[in-house]
């Protein structure tokens, strides 16, 4: 997968900070489930997770709400 525009996505501590939740429990809930809240990050080409910053955002707002 090409994943040349970073701009729309977040690492995985960016995501984590967003949603108050450690990094490693990012991980740890997407190991178990697949997803986390809903959201599957990508993977880019070095095998980072990459998070989208509009599902992240979105349900960083729905869990405030």
């Amino acid at each position: 997968m090409d994943l040349q525009n970073t701009d729309q996505f977040l690492t995985t501590r960016e995501a984590a900070g967003l949603l108050d939740l450690q990094p490693e429990t990012l991980r740890t809930y997407l190991a178990k489930t697949g997803s986390v809240l809903g959201i599957e990050p990508e993977r880019g080409d070095n095998g980072r997770l990459l998070w989208p910053v509009s599902k992240v955002l979105r349900t960083r707002d729905a869990r405030r709400a």
